[in-house]
């Protein structure tokens, strides 16, 4: 960009040069529909166990403790073995010891949404869509909800094209949230922690929950 200084002798030409230096990395990939069939019958089955209303998750949820069911803890230790490790060689991070801090189920029906929230206690975050509806995941310019920019500033949204399928992971200061739905809505929630070490027992388990979940979609 150039712009012109006036109020000298000659006119000035300056080359503006523009840098971003803050963006907020977000990273998705797709995971196979035949564990979101297997998520959507799952939910069929239990759903009628879960609550309504999860902090900010206006809709009925396993609860955050959603890893006691093998099959999120299966997708759960997939993305600590395969996935995030991936993300930090990425950023340079100094180390990747990942683990589920928490996990649930969300099953929106008609009119259910979540308001705007962000996961600020955890180091990384996840949502996988199962079963995508009219209501959308919405994620917000961090700049815009910490009003650190004056009025004439222009922010804007990014509004999810969901998929069955696709699973999206972000840092946990972005905020977001989602539109009321129009149709049933099914996603999983993930919460991850970055630990210096990690105890041998635990890489076991994750390790073993992670070869499962990849040899069933081997098949």
């Amino acid at each position: 960009m150039t712009c012109c200084i006036f109020g000298c002798k000659k006119r000035m030409n300056i080359n503006l040069n523009k840098t971003s230096w803050y963006p907020v990395d977000v990273f998705d990939c797709n995971i196979d529909t035949s564990f979101c069939d297997r998520v959507i019958k799952f939910v069929e089955e239990e759903k009628h166990n879960w609550e309504k209303d999860l902090d900010y998750v206006k809709a009925t949820t396993t609860g955050y403790d959603g890893i006691r069911y093998p099959i999120i803890k299966e997708i759960s230790e997939f993305i600590c073995s395969k996935i995030l490790p991936v993300i930090g060689q990425s950023n340079n991070w100094k180390y990747n010891n990942w683990w589920t801090k928490s996990a649930w189920i969300n099953f929106y029906q008609k009119g259910d949404a979540a308001v705007p929230h962000c996961h600020y206690l955890d180091h990384y975050s996840a949502v996988l869509i199962i079963k995508p509806a009219e209501g959308n995941l919405v994620f917000v310019d961090p700049r815009k909800m910490l009003s650190m920019d004056p009025k004439f500033v222009q922010h804007y949204e990014q509004r999810i094209n969901e998929e069955a399928g696709k699973l999206i992971l972000f840092p946990n200061y972005l905020m977001h949230y989602v539109t009321p739905c129009e149709s049933e809505r099914i996603t999983v929630a993930f919460n991850f922690q970055n630990d210096f070490r990690i105890h041998n027992d635990t890489q076991k388990t994750i390790d073993e929950a992670s070869e499962k979940f990849m040899k069933h979609y081997e098949k």
